[in-house]
């Protein structure tokens, strides 16, 4: 259970973590130049569909190819600069697909690191997948990875949904092997210590659910996480 409110996957697959990820290569892009990206994903086993929100900062959408799933225009929106992606399958998708699922083209505005530039979100259309014949729900992100081409996710820190919060919010986080050691800071404005966690972290996606009741108060706060080498931190806003 979650006796201290913190929600993670100790021990468990990227499927138990509640999320599935899908993989597109990280790199730099100039303002006006076309930019293809292939999404791929080894977390597909038994999904019949799947829908999230892409916000886009700096790109603008110009349609999508199928590859090993039938994706068309016709599974994809725009609204407000933000592409919405409704898919299904009646058969059910198959684990290890090593090739492209599907590739969505963008025109870049700016120049800038796709990382920084598109994200799985939930601002339209919740990012969720429909898991096994009793369609369980869990959620479902986008990693992006070094040039280099690795076949798992890079570290990565995800901003905190929803934010701004009042009781609860949610902080994802993706590793890309196991790691004995996972720190997991909440520091205020005026760089007191406002919690640590030290877990256990699987590759893939892992989550916390962070309380209301763990902070000071309302306010800006800083949360960090460290893995190894690796250690990143963002913004969040606690309302009242």
């Amino acid at each position: 259970g979650d006796i201290d409110g913190l929600l993670q996957g100790n021990g468990l697959s990227t499927r138990s973590a509640n999320a599935i990820t899908l993989v597109a290569d990280d790199k730099s892009v100039d303002a006006g130049e076309t930019v293809s990206v292939t999404f791929t994903s080894r977390e597909l086993a038994e999904v019949y569909g799947y829908q999230f929100t892409m916000d886009l900062n700096g790109l603008q959408f110009a349609g999508v190819e199928a590859g090993a799933l039938a994706m068309t225009d016709e599974n994809v929106g725009v609204l407000d600069g933000k592409v919405t992606v409704s898919y299904n399958d009646v058969k059910g998708m198959e684990a290890g697909q090593a090739e492209g699922l599907f590739t969505m083209n963008f025109v870049a505005t700016e120049a800038g690191q796709l990382s920084n530039m598109l994200a799985s979100t939930s601002t339209v259309t919740r990012a969720e997948a429909y898991v096994g014949e009793s369609l369980e729900t869990v959620g479902i992100e986008i990693a992006m990875r070094g040039e280099e081409g690795s076949e798992v996710a890079e570290y990565a820190l995800l901003q905190n949904e929803p934010n701004p919060f009042k009781a609860t919010t949610t902080i994802g986080y993706i590793l890309p092997i196991d790691t004995e050691e996972v720190i997991f800071k909440v520091i205020d404005v005026n760089g007191r210590e406002v919690l640590s966690k030290v877990y256990k972290g699987v590759a893939g996606y892992n989550q916390i659910n962070l309380h209301s009741s763990m902070l000071s108060g309302s306010g800006v706060y800083y949360y960090q996480l460290t893995a190894g080498r690796y250690a990143e931190s963002k913004k969040m806003i606690h309302i009242r």
